[in-house]
């Protein structure tokens, strides 16, 4: 994460302090649950066409939305952006 923030000029995120995470293709949730389980102090926010995972990932404490739109209409500003293709 550090070399990527640092290649665009940006400062590292602080992965104590607590920040807004997107996961643009979220698909089932499967990243978002494993940032949880080691980042509870996070807010995490999923972007997917389907809204399919959203019932698994309410059940995370610090799930905070799921965007069922395209992600260029997604006005809010976050820490942290991945596409996390498996």
């Amino acid at each position: 994460m550090a070399a990527a923030a640092a290649f665009l000029g940006h400062g590292a995120p602080d992965v104590v302090e607590p920040i807004r995470y997107l996961d643009i293709g979220c698909g089932n949730g499967e990243a978002i649950t494993n940032f949880s389980r080691v980042l509870p102090q996070w807010q995490l926010y999923g972007n997917e066409l389907s809204d399919k995972a959203l019932t698994n990932l309410r059940k995370l404490k610090n799930f905070a939305h799921l965007y069922t739109i395209p992600p260029s209409q997604i006005e809010e500003r976050f820490a942290l952006v991945s596409m996390i293709h498996a």
